[in-house]
C-alpha cells in the first residue's frame, strides 16, 4: 500500500517511461490484478557515496598522509532512480489486448474453437438483452427519482 499513489495526484515522468509504462500495461502479469491496479514508474531519490579523489601534487610525505586521509573521505550523491511501482485504477489497456489476442486465437481455431465461440456469442446476446431491458425501464427509474425529489420539497413555490 505504500508504493501506491493517491488518485489525481500527478508525477512527473519521462516521455520513455510514460511510452514503456504503456507497453507494460499491454501485457498485465495477471488478468485479475489488471481489473484494479495499473503499472507506472516512479521515482525515488537514492543517496549513495562517491570517494574523493586527491589530487597529486609535489609535496611528498605531507601527500602520502593527505592522500590516505582523502581515501578515506567521501561524497553522498543523491540521484532520482526510477522503480517500478502501481497505481489503483483498471488497466483497460491490458485487458483490451488480452480479449483481441484472445478473440484471434478462438477464431483462427476452426472446428476446435467453436464451442468456445458459441458461448462468447451467446454470453453477448444475453448481455444485450439486458441492456436493452435496462434501457426500457430507465425512464420509468428516472421519473421515480424525479418525484421523490419533488415529494421531499416543502414549499413547491420557494426555489
Amino acid at each position: 500500500k505504500e508504493n501506491m499513489y493517491r488518485e489525481g495526484k500527478i508525477v512527473q515522468v519521462t516521455a520513455a517511461d510514460a511510452f514503456l509504462d504503456l507497453i507494460r500495461n499491454m501485457f498485465p502479469p495477471n488478468l485479475v490484478e489488471a481489473c484494479f491496479k495499473q503499472f507506472k514508474t516512479s521515482y525515488e531519490k537514492r543517496s549513495f557515496k562517491v570517494p574523493i579523489q586527491a589530487n597529486e601534487t609535489l609535496l611528498g610525505a605531507v601527500i602520502n598522509n593527505v592522500s590516505e586521509a582523502m581515501e578515506t573521505l567521501t561524497r553522498i550523491r543523491e540521484e532520482m532512480v526510477p522503480v517500478p511501482g502501481s497505481v489503483n485504477g483498471v488497466n483497460a489497456l491490458g485487458l483490451v489486448v488480452f480479449s483481441m489476442c484472445f478473440g484471434f486465437v478462438i477464431g483462427n481455431m476452426k472446428e476446435q474453437g467453436q464451442a468456445l465461440r458459441e458461448f462468447f456469442d451467446s454470453l453477448n446476446e444475453a448481455i444485450m438483452r439486458l441492456v436493452a431491458v435496462i434501457m426500457w425501464y430507465a425512464p420509468l427509474g428516472i421519473l421515480f427519482l424525479i418525484a421523490g425529489k419533488i415529494l421531499e420539497m416543502e414549499d413547491m413555490g420557494v426555489i
